[in-house]
């Protein structure tokens, strides 16, 4: 039971994508709260926090997607030993398991991408109408002389 090097690349490869995905949500949540730290309440931090909550969302799939992966990895391998022993009820019992987990990983991974995009659309919102916020405060109370 042994994989050809082009199955083992393309698995490194979608479990670096999901980490990867994993670390930018991460560091989105920690730079989206370090830079709205000494904000006063503003409509724009309500599009900001829809960020965070889309990020956190993000993370928690890429956990989801890591725990699919593992248990169609160990469904393939459970398949690989049934034909192996000649127990068909196994093998397509396994091969259940496998099909959905690996449906699910798909799904997880997908909802995993689409939250990243979500959440940094929403912090592009909230930072254009916090400079909107800024800018209408100065126009509408400039700063007398002195």
């Amino acid at each position: 039971m042994t994989s050809s090097p082009l199955h083992d690349a393309h698995a490194r490869t979608v479990e670096w994508q999901a980490a990867f995905i994993q670390g930018i949500a991460a560091s989105a949540i920690a730079f989206a709260i370090h830079e709205t730290a000494d904000r006063v309440y503003t409509p724009s931090l309500i599009a900001i926090g829809l960020s965070i909550v889309c990020w956190a969302g993000s993370f928690f799939f890429g956990i989801q997607n890591n725990h699919a992966r593992q248990k169609s990895i160990s469904a393939n391998i459970g398949e690989f030993y049934a034909r192996d022993m000649g127990r068909a009820d196994l093998k397509n019992a396994a091969g259940k398991v496998f099909d959905a987990q690996s449906k699910k990983a798909g799904r997880t991974y997908a909802a995993q991408l689409y939250l990243l995009l979500a959440g940094a659309l929403f912090y592009m919102v909230g930072h254009g109408m916090h400079i909107w916020e800024n800018r209408q405060a100065i126009t509408v109370s400039p700063a007398k002389p002195t």
